[in-house]
């Protein structure tokens, strides 16, 4: 990212995913429902979803979940934002997040916005598929979960919230191996 965005978009701490809602692709329920296993211990905690709800089935879905569950107030969409906007809201969240199911798509590369999620700093929330365990190391500058795991990806969710110190500099290590691996 050039620039430091300084204007946070959000009042308090979030969560943020971006990306595609449609269908499954990133595992956004998958999320959800992980964000909702931990939601009870961090009560000023939200998760900010930003991708396009075109697909008003699979979207309707999301909103079904989230009215159902009692997280209206915890669960933002951000719906589609202007490329310009994207950088501030990863800049300022305390956690990126992809649950990537494993699917035949998933195997098939590295996520372009999983490098924007390094490229921040931020600490980083990710499934193993696809080429990502090439790249990431549980620990050292990601964290990883095995794919379709909800309640995985909960407990680990949950200690990077109660180990945030030590989340911010797997963060920045991230941050260090996208410089230099993937702006070359």
């Amino acid at each position: 990212f050039i620039g430091s965005p300084s204007k946070q978009p959000l009042v308090g701490e979030y969560i943020a995913y971006i990306g595609e809602l449609a269908g499954n692709k990133d595992g956004v329920m998958n999320l959800i429902k992980s964000f909702h296993m931990v939601s009870h211990e961090f009560p000023d905690l939200k998760l900010c979803i930003i991708g396009d709800t075109k697909d008003t089935i699979s979207f309707n879905n999301l909103i079904n979940y989230v009215t159902i569950s009692n997280l209206a107030n915890r669960i933002i969409f951000a719906r589609r934002l202007h490329r310009d906007i994207v950088p501030t809201y990863l800049i300022h969240a305390k956690i990126l997040a992809l649950a990537r199911p494993n699917t035949i798509r998933a195997q098939g590369g590295f996520p372009t916005k999983l490098g924007e999620y390094l490229a921040t700093g931020k600490p980083v929330i990710v499934t193993k598929v696809g080429d990502i365990p090439k790249y990431l190391v549980d620990g050292l500058n990601a964290f990883i979960v095995e794919p379709d795991n909800i309640d995985k990806f909960a407990e680990k969710l949950r200690y990077i919230l109660h180990h945030y110190e030590e989340a911010v500099n797997v963060g920045k290590e991230g941050q260090k191996m996208a410089a230099t691996t993937f702006c070359s």
